[in-house]
């Protein structure tokens, strides 16, 4: 099934390198960094407004210094959350980060609208980007697809 997707994947960019003049190594120079990044402050629950972390589309991840072994032992603090634009309910990994507030943690985000200023399929432009990265970087230890 991976494979199906990401042969989906190659044939929708594609189209975008096609439609938008976008060439491979760009995009992949500009999904792979610099990201912005801001210190997660488990004490200030405004860290991300201060951080000027706006609510639009982007791509974003957490480091940490916490051991592996320290992450094994992660509770969830929620299984489902409402989605902002539909009101959906869905599913989701909400992993307790303050549990661990001992350790270094830091987000990073790079928002779409800093390299395609209108996107008409910001869904698969997402995906794209996310399996790029992922190629750069290797797979998140507690991503949930």
């Amino acid at each position: 099934m991976w494979m199906d997707e990401a042969g989906f994947l190659l044939s929708q960019y594609l189209l975008f390198s096609l439609r938008w003049g976008l060439r491979v190594e760009a995009f992949r120079a500009f999904v792979t960094g610099p990201y912005q990044t801001a210190k997660i402050d488990f004490e200030n629950k405004r860290w991300h407004t201060d951080a000027d972390i706006k609510d639009v589309p982007g791509w974003y991840f957490v480091t940490t210094n916490a051991l592996v072994s320290v992450l094994a032992t992660q509770t969830l603090w929620d299984t489902t959350y409402i989605q902002k634009r539909s009101k959906k309910k869905a599913s989701v990994k909400n992993y307790n980060l303050a549990e661990r507030a001992d350790y270094n943690w830091t987000f990073s985000f790079l928002r779409l609208d800093a390299h395609f200023e209108h996107c008409d399929d910001t869904d698969t432009i997402l995906k794209l980007g996310e399996q790029m990265w992922r190629l750069a970087n290797g797979c998140p230890l507690l991503c949930a697809e």
